[in-house]
């Protein structure tokens, strides 16, 4: 019977070479697992401290040469490294929080960290090294990693989404009024006229001017009371003046205008001055007679009332009239000629039009204070050269061509003021249906 069946054979021990060969793949498991996953996480937050550093140095850009330890950027960066500093196995840093020196972020030597500026507007960050000692994963030989980690920041044109408009400084703080006059949308505009304390009798309380372009020849009515001073003799009227704000250019004021014919009561009528219509601005209309103590003033500033000559623009009111609002001059092609309102309503309902895009300034912008737009188009007239050979867009020619819309441009024209009529356009009812801006912005699509 032994013939028909071989023999058993004996398996004792394979259960425990198994077990064996299973702890060394569970080992393995773990390291990965643990080591691995603990290597992960401290990476992210040696990123995270690149991340922070970088953007506390880039406030600092543009920035011109070579890093120096006594550059306000890699200051910035060194404070940062060291404020969040992760946790390292070969050092204290994370305790001690001043490990990390300016010197060595600028000594060539990544291992400790380093800044470079990569251009004036951009700028990297290296992390000093970090050492992660590894527990489980020592049994497959591996005893501990050095991990590190980059971040880089720039200053970057946000391309065709830009709004062609700008604030300057002054303007850009405390609360805003837009007007041109305020018309009765907002009180208490009167910016700073001069006589500011005179005090004359006369009260206006209305006006009205029948040409306001520039140059223009027309006459001004003012109502109100007592503009003949109170007396029936009308012997303590003296003139009209016209001021404007006393930060407008010179001059702030023009006075002795003859009315048309003698003021009453209550109503005047005067031709406008050449000198008035000849500068595109809001006048002020005050009226001189005497004061309750018989003596020759102004009636009050606050009682001054507004015309503009010319087109009407946005600026600031009341206490942040330091600045104005402004607008960029960007050329387009598919925009008739010498029609800046309506390039600047598109570039506000669409932006600019490729490829042109805005850059900041790479280099030392020369004495003239003009600098750069790109490679020069000496037959358009949008192109202005001077004596350093630099040049910059100037929208007063006859013809453009595509050789106008520059890549990377830095430097452009700009006007002082924001034309409500363009603005309108481009925010709001566009430019047509056969145009290059159907709709405004606020009526467009989101974009990415």
């Amino acid at each position: 019977m032994s013939g028909f069946f071989n023999r058993r054979r004996d398996a004792r021990g394979a259960i425990a070479m198994i077990v064996a060969m299973s702890c060394t793949l569970f080992f393995v498991l773990a390291a990965l697992g643990v080591d691995l996953g603990n290597a992960m996480g401290r990476k992210k937050t040696v990123q995270t401290q690149a991340d922070f550093s970088a953007l506390a140095a880039g406030a600092s850009l543009p920035v011109i040469g070579n890093p120096a330890a006594s550059d306000a950027a890699v200051l910035a960066a060194t404070d940062y490294l060291n404020k969040d500093q992760p946790i390292d196995d070969a050092k204290t840093c994370d305790q001690s929080k001043t490990c990390v020196t300016a010197a060595q972020l600028v000594n060539g030597n990544f291992v400790d960290g380093e800044v470079q500026y990569l251009s004036s507007t951009m700028l990297r960050v290296t992390a000093p090294q970090t050492r992660i000692n590894f527990s489980l994963a020592q049994v497959i030989g591996a005893k501990s990693v050095d991990v590190n980690a980059q971040a880089t920041v720039g200053i970057f044109s946000p391309g065709t989404g830009i709004m062609p408009v700008y604030a300057v400084s002054g303007c850009d703080w405390g609360t805003q009024v837009l007007t041109d006059p305020s018309n009765g949308q907002a009180a208490g505009n009167v910016p700073p006229l001069e006589f500011p304390t005179d005090n004359g009798v006369a009260n206006l309380t209305s006006l009205s001017v029948t040409a306001v372009s520039v140059n223009a020849t027309g006459f001004l009515s003012i109502s109100g009371t007592k503009l003949d001073g109170g007396q029936p003799s009308r012997a303590q009227f003296s003139r009209v003046g016209f001021f404007r704000s006393t930060s407008s250019p010179a001059p702030t004021s023009v006075v002795n205008i003859v009315p048309t014919s003698p003021p009453t009561d209550n109503f005047l009528q005067i031709t406008l001055p050449p000198a008035v219509t000849a500068i595109e601005d809001v006048w002020w209309v005050r009226v001189r007679t005497q004061n309750n103590q018989g003596v020759d003033q102004w009636s009050p500033m606050a009682q001054a009332l507004p015309f503009r000559v010319g087109a009407a623009v946005l600026e600031c009111a009341g206490s942040s009239n330091d600045g104005n609002f402004g607008s960029l001059l960007l050329p387009r092609i598919d925009i008739a000629n010498n029609n800046n309102n309506l390039w600047l309503a598109a570039n506000m309902a669409v932006g600019p039009q490729l490829p042109l895009t805005l850059h900041t300034y790479d280099g030392t912008v020369p004495a003239n204070g003009q600098c750069s737009p790109g490679p020069g188009n000496s037959s358009s007239p949008y192109i202005e050269g001077n004596a350093d050979n630099q040049t910059r867009y100037s929208p007063s020619g006859s013809a453009s061509s595509v050789a106008d819309l520059v890549d990377r441009t830095n430097c452009v024209d700009t006007d002082t003021g924001l034309p409500a009529n363009a603005t309108t356009l481009g925010m709001i009812t566009g430019l047509g249906a056969n145009s290059v801006a159907p709709l405004g912005r606020l009526r467009n699509k989101a974009t990415t």
